[in-house]
């Protein structure tokens, strides 16, 4: 978390990367990222952003970086594969 705090200037355009069972965000709908928020053992860093006027708390691993900035795609990349790889 620490890494990303440093390494990502905010706001970031994202898209919802993963099927999403329940909620209001579904696969495909983009926010504005506007912080990290925090760490949950389930879903890792959690980020908050906007869709319209409406704040939402979203897991970082459900996202890609949508921005034409290769440095902030590569560190979205990154995350995700660490997240899934951790043990």
């Amino acid at each position: 978390m620490e890494h990303l705090n440093e390494n990502l200037s905010f706001p970031i355009i994202a898209e919802v990367s993963e099927y999403q069972e329940t909620g209001m965000i579904q696969q495909g709908d983009k926010l504005k990222l506007n912080r990290i928020e925090g760490y949950d053992d389930k879903y890792g860093v959690i980020v908050s952003g906007r869709v319209g006027r409406k704040k939402y708390y979203f897991p970082l691993v459900d996202l890609e970086s949508i921005t034409s900035d290769e440095k902030i795609r590569r560190i979205f990349n990154n995350y995700k594969e660490w997240f899934w790889n951790r043990e």
